[in-house]
């Protein structure tokens, strides 16, 4: 059983591997007009992050196809949805506009004010 496990890792570290050289690959293609530049960047950049520099490099890319699936949105729901107080507090503000409960008394009461004042006659 340990020996399959091992080798299921073995083949989850080459298939990173495969994404990673497609993720580098497009990068450059995008970033770099000229062909033998964007190849002769792809080459260096790769043998560099593969052959040197892997395990340092799997564990960011790792990091960023999570981010990149979704795995953000549950950071983005913890620290900006929930920053507004509790669902409690939030349904018990009142509103100034019309469509709002609440929001028709005060209309009502900016348009009796507003009768209220007095203006100047014309001419």
């Amino acid at each position: 059983m340990d020996l399959l496990f091992l080798g299921f890792l073995g083949d989850m570290d080459l298939i990173i591997k495969i994404f990673f050289i497609l993720a580098i690959v497009s990068f450059f293609k995008r970033k770099v007009e000229n062909k033998k530049m964007s190849i002769f960047f792809i080459i260096i950049t790769l043998f560099v992050t593969l052959f040197f520099f892997w395990p340092i490099f799997r564990v960011g890319y790792i990091f960023y196809v999570l981010l990149t699936i979704g795995i953000a949105g549950i950071f983005i729901d913890f620290f900006f949805v929930s920053a507004g107080g509790s669902p409690e507090e939030m349904l018990n503000k009142k509103s100034n506009t019309p469509g709002s409960p609440g929001g028709l008394e005060n209309s009502m009461r900016q348009r009796k004010v507003s009768n209220m004042i007095k203006r100047p006659g014309g001419p």
